[in-house]
């Protein structure tokens, strides 16, 4: 059950995220026809495939919409299957009129040979550079068209051992340069911690920490960072070593999104996906151009970032941290990957990791 109460989903005739609203003891669909698609909820949060969060900009004159209430479940479940019938019967047809493209894939940077590459962006300064993030804790920078050889080392926090908490799914897992990187030369990234030992002798104080920290490029080398000017931006607990998430990106409203999964194990043991007094199991939108005063009606709490002021729960009465988290932009995901926006029509498209498929 993905949600995001300021998108009404009705105006999104996609498949994926209308079915991920059909009860949890819906069967399989399975339609032919060029393709199949198939799609099992067996629990909250355990669904997987592309879904759509939301779109920009958000549509800020209407009332917050909880979708998934305005009519019964198993209504909105026939709706679904019936819209989905159609759309994949007039897929077939297109595709039976048009061939798909062929599609060729080729090798590059064959002399980058570190292990565990999880993503790759291109600096927006017009200097053609990319810069290929390691799971490890590397970030290494390139020319655009070369072959790797001429790969230099721009960032280095293996020796904070990003992996340790988790070695498959923990680590340094995405870079985001900040919109204005061409003059303030900023950068964001996302990696993971092992809390110390003795840290998490009590039930919130977790093993793990996600951590998204703000570095600038170096003053006398535009290919090194400069990893004294670190500016921790947030943190999140995570109670198991998976689930991650792994992107941060800044969208075209100029803010900053992060994908947090559930925390891990398996099945949402904690029942994050549905709680929206915690980060995990969402999509955050943060303002890293400003600051939070005054956090939770503490005037003794700040935080190192702001928070947009349509985000779906930021009117919502002030509980402390027991309330609803107001950096959430959507929640109910499992453990989102990866995500990006469609320039034609705004809508943000997320590939969720499922379980039990």
């Amino acid at each position: 059950m993905v949600h995001n109460p300021l998108v009404n989903l009705d105006q999104f005739p996609t498949f994926p995220a209308r079915l991920s609203g059909c009860p949890p003891e819906s069967q399989p669909v399975e339609v032919s026809g060029g393709s199949v698609l198939k799609h099992k909820l067996k629990k909250i949060s355990g669904h997987a495939g592309l879904v759509v969060i939301g779109n920009y900009p958000p549509r800020v004159t209407d009332p917050p919409k909880v979708w998934l209430n305005q009519r019964p479940l198993r209504t909105v479940c026939a709706r679904m299957k019936r819209i989905l019938t159609a759309m994949l019967l007039g897929l077939g047809l297109t595709a039976s009129a048009q061939p798909l493209p062929q599609i060729t894939l080729k090798p590059v940077l064959p002399k980058l040979t570190i292990e565990r590459p999880v993503w790759m962006s291109e600096a927006p300064d017009g200097s053609r550079r990319l810069f290929v993030v390691y799971q490890s804790g590397r970030i290494m920078v390139v020319r655009k068209g070369s072959d790797g050889g001429d790969a230099r080392e721009f960032f280095n926090i293996e020796d904070r051992d990003p992996q340790a908490g988790g070695q498959n799914e923990c680590g340094l897992l995405s870079l985001a340069f900040h919109p204005g990187f061409a003059t303030n030369q900023l950068f964001y990234v996302y990696y993971n911690q092992k809390n110390p030992a003795g840290q998490h002798s009590q039930p919130l104080n977790f093993p793990i920490r996600s951590v998204i920290s703000e570095f600038k490029v170096a003053t006398n080398d535009p290919d090194r960072a400069d990893l004294k000017s670190e500016r921790i931006v947030l943190q999140v607990p995570q109670p198991f070593g998976n689930h991650k998430g792994g992107e941060l990106a800044f969208g075209p409203d100029g803010y900053l999104y992060l994908g947090l999964g559930d925390g891990g194990a398996g099945d949402d043991p904690l029942g994050n996906g549905q709680s929206t007094s915690t980060l995990l199991a969402k999509m955050l939108r943060l303002d890293v151009n400003t600051r939070t005063r005054n956090a939770f009606g503490d005037p003794s709490r700040h935080l190192e970032y702001g928070i947009p002021r349509d985000n779906p729960f930021v009117n919502e009465p002030n509980m402390g941290e027991r309330g609803a988290r107001q950096e959430i932009y959507a929640y109910g995901l499992r453990n989102p990957w990866r995500y990006s926006w469609d320039p034609a029509t705004g809508a943000l498209w997320c590939g969720d990791v499922g379980q039990d498929l």
